[in-house]
């Protein structure tokens, strides 16, 4: 296992500011902040660590019924409220409680070996939007774990999705 750090930099002259926030994960593949701490994504957990000693506040955890609590690979982190956040990962996409570090709810991809790239929320219809390595926009009911729709836009993977005001989807990758 490889040592992995995030410097906290000033971003006004450059220079550190505080002690590295360290760990002895796998590769950092994702981040955000919430609140005062930083959300990580790795390639087998996601954690959120206080920005100032770099210590771990929760752990985050599958409530898979399996014998492991690893994660697939975390490949975007998106708050949509105060204590929850949306999780991609190679395998589909998670909602988790952000102050317990709880798994609410997976929904599976419905195209193995084809990994979320993007992912957005509107909270007025309470839609996921999760963009694919397989160029697919898929728009999934949260409430009832529903596929609504597909939107085959792209011959190559995603590279980006925004939720814009108004429901307007903006989205980049190689176009048909």
């Amino acid at each position: 296992s490889t040592n992995q750090c995030v410097s906290t930099l000033s971003f006004m002259n450059g220079k550190e500011v505080d002690e590295q926030l360290s760990s002895n994960m796998n590769a950092i593949s994702c981040c955000t902040f919430v609140s005062d701490n930083l959300l990580l994504g790795f390639n087998e957990s996601i954690g959120l660590y206080d920005i100032h000693s770099g210590k771990q506040v929760v752990p985050f955890y599958t409530s898979a019924p399996t014998s492991s609590t690893r994660l697939a690979k975390c490949t975007k982190l998106r708050v949509i409220m105060q204590n929850v956040v949306l999780t991609g990962h190679v395998d589909g996409f998670r909602v988790f409680e952000i102050n317990s570090g709880k798994e609410v709810l997976f929904v599976p991809s419905p195209a193995p070996h084809s990994p979320v790239v993007d992912l957005a929320f509107d909270s007025c219809s309470g839609k996921v939007i999760v963009g694919t390595e397989d160029g697919i926009v898929r728009v999934w009911n949260l409430k009832d774990q529903s596929l609504s729709s597909e939107i085959h836009l792209f011959t190559d993977k995603l590279r980006a999705l925004c939720l814009g005001v108004e429901d307007v989807l903006f989205f980049g990758g190689k176009s048909k």
